[in-house]
């Protein structure tokens, strides 16, 4: 058996040395042999970003698996491992092993039964399993869960013994909601609701039942998705009224969700199979379709996803790939067509994995069509002996514990325990496939003549790569704090100034410190009277006895027990409280920051949106006389900041 061949590129020459010291070393821990080479293919490349002939190599690459030898995280370049210095023998040893399986897998895929053949095959297997299944349940006389199949634990409300009002008939239902004044959509979703909530209370032949969900569907996704002018103010601005709006849509996308779920209860309690009964097939999908869209719209406000939606898409998960009905649309005449559950599912796994609590809001449905580009991509399997064993901290990108036991997203596999991966229920999630597709996007749009069209979705999509391909680190490592201590936090500038002209925190909201670090705090606090704050948001955070902190908010999740906790971005530098004055000599609240020798940036002054202007004249007024100022360059904004820097104007 011929040895696997390591090149290495750009790498320093002490670096060298210590790689081929620790391949001698680790020999004995390899389950196959390797050698580093210098002319000739490899099954396995090692750069450094670190030296232009690395960098230069990178981009001449050629096809095989890529390693990158580095001490920095959050890599953005679609790499396959990460090996992070110091390296370590059995780190190097664990990580070639793997390697050894991806070079298998990748010829093992080359040689494997045509697509076609396999489907026969599925079906052959399927339907026997169906005949069998049958046979069984007529010897038993009684009908029963298919047994070959895993179980279903759905939650799903108790039947009424007396008749609901609702409406059971088609064509009274949509003559109902044509009437509805769809100008108000609060009025119209608690319309809605008003007749699901019963109807899914009633027992309902399961066709006449998925015809009724179908309308209703209609009628809530339309809400669901439309986003006009008046949506999108309320959204900035939440009040008691928009949360109350909040919580009726997210409900109505859960009964929407209930009355699939229950036509798919009935049909597996009586041992129906997806893969021979479309009906059923059809339910599963339009679930598993509810169940992203509830996760959706939670993501959409900073909420955690609710309690069991993401448990129920991976038992799904779970009882598609027995039934081998994964990538399954439904278009059958008398049913409504469905995409596959494979690409609802991963859909929805791709934007958990994505970190939505730190991007802006309306950043989040963006990033959610954005994906549906990127399912197919997506590559789930059981985990090999040797990536369930493994306990070093090396990094395969892109490698994630899919625990479909749980209800949570999946994990970084270098963050997973061996005891999860060991599970039968887990399962590994690649995102590696997803992060070439992405790097073709850059390449394409880097030589397309109307860049502009693409550079929102490409500058979400940089942003999300760390997360995708596993290498995300916090910026500032913090500390637990190990004294409950509290701090007063003023939202915007106003409210800062006020704080600090007038020496107390009479209307900051307390808040208790969860820990902190050089450049980041991370608190929390009940909801009730905060919920008006946005990633990106200007804050002051007081503290007694200490100076004030100029942050901005950079992760918010809102859990399901009701407590919000943010993630804060400290700003350098201790503000004074001044007023800009414009021409008119309207007064406007502004806080100056003295210039920082650290990070070698002027004097500036941070103000609420729309006083930058370059070159604009303008007066700053603190406790003595006012002096004439030229705004200079724009350092830092949001949407309720701005901070530049300014020249004194001397006067004659």
């Amino acid at each position: 058996m011929s040895a696997f061949r390591i090149k290495l590129y750009g790498l320093t020459d002490k670096d060298k040395i210590s790689l081929k010291s620790m391949l001698k070393l680790a020999n004995d821990l390899l389950t196959h042999e390797w050698q580093i080479v210098e002319e000739g293919k490899a099954e396995l490349s090692i750069y450094s970003f670190d030296s232009d002939e690395g960098l230069s190599a990178w981009k001449q690459r050629e096809e095989g698996l890529t390693a990158l030898l580095t001490v920095k995280g959050n890599i953005t370049e679609p790499v396959d491992i990460i090996l992070k210095k110091p390296l370590r023998t059995t780190n190097f040893s664990e990580a070639l092993n793997i390697v050894e399986d991806k070079i298998a897998a990748r010829s093992q895929k080359k040689s494997v039964t045509p697509k076609a053949e396999k489907s026969k095959q599925a079906k052959t297997s399927s339907v026997f399993s169906s005949l069998s299944s049958g046979l069984s349940k007529y010897i038993n006389g009684k009908k029963s869960p298919a047994s070959d199949l895993p179980s279903l634990l759905l939650q799903i409300p108790d039947e009424i013994a007396t008749p609901a009002n609702t409406i059971l008939d088609v064509e009274l239902l949509k003559n109902w909601l044509d009437g509805l004044n769809y100008s108000d959509n609060n009025r119209v979703v608690a319309a809605l609701l008003g007749n699901l909530i019963p109807l899914n209370r009633l027992a309902v032949a399961n066709k006449v039942r998925l015809e009724l969900l179908e309308i209703y569907r209609g009628a809530i996704h339309k809400i669901l998705f439309a986003r006009d002018i008046a949506a999108i103010k309320r959204d900035l601005y939440a009040s008691t009224e928009n949360l109350k709006a909040i919580k009726a849509l997210n409900l109505a996308v859960e009964e929407l969700a209930i009355g699939y779920k229950l036509i798919v209860n009935q049909l597996y309690l009586s041992g129906e199979r997806p893969d021979t009964n479309k009906l059923f097939l059809t339910a599963i999908n339009r679930t598993a379709e509810q169940l992203a869209l509830q996760v959706l719209h939670a993501y959409q406000y900073y909420r955690s996803a609710p309690t069991s939606a993401l448990y129920e898409l991976h038992q799904f998960y779970l009882y598609c790939e027995a039934s081998n009905t994964l990538d399954i649309l439904t278009e059958a005449k008398d049913l409504p067509s469905t995409s596959s559950f494979y690409s609802l599912y991963t859909q929805i796994i791709l934007i958990s994995i994505a970190e939505p609590f730190s991007l802006d809001k309306f950043n989040v449905l963006r990033l959610f069509n954005l994906m549906k580009k990127f399912t197919k991509q997506v590559e789930i399997s059981l985990l090999t002996d040797k990536q369930k064993n493994t306990t070093s901290d090396f990094l395969m990108t892109g490698h994630f514990c899919l625990n479909c036991a749980s209800d949570h997203p999946p994990t970084a596999m270098a963050k997973t325990t061996v005891d999860v991966r060991k599970q039968s229920q887990t399962r590994l999630l690649n995102t590696q496939p997803v992060l070439l597709a992405i790097e073709d996007i850059f390449k394409r749009a880097s030589q397309s003549a109307s860049r502009g069209a693409f550079d929102l979705d490409i500058q979400l999509l940089k942003k999300i790569i760390p997360q995708l391909n596993t290498s995300y680190e916090r910026k500032y490592q913090r500390l637990p704090s190990i004294h409950t201590r509290k701090i007063n936090i003023a939202n915007g500038i106003r409210d800062i100034h006020t704080c600090l002209k007038e020496n107390h925190v009479n209307g900051a909201i307390e808040w208790s410190i969860n820990n902190q670090g050089s450049g980041g705090i991370m608190a929390s606090r009940n909801s009730d009277g905060c919920y008006d704050i946005h990633i990106g948001d200007f804050i002051g955070v007081f503290e007694q006895d200490l100076p004030v902190k100029l942050a901005s908010i950079r992760w918010l999740n809102i859990d399901n027990n009701d407590s919000t906790h943010i993630g804060l971005e400290l700003l350098p530098g201790h503000p004074t409280p001044v007023f800009c004055l414009a021409d008119d000599n309207t007064e406007y609240p502004a806080l100056l920051l003295p210039e920082d020798d650290d990070i070698k940036q002027p004097a500036t002054l941070i103000a609420e949106k729309g006083i930058f202007s370059p070159k604009r004249l303008l007066k700053l007024k603190g406790d003595e006389e006012p002096y004439s100022v030229s705004i200079d360059k724009l350092i830092n904004h949001t949407y309720n900041f701005e901070q530049f820097s300014f020249t004194i104007i001397k006067t004659k």
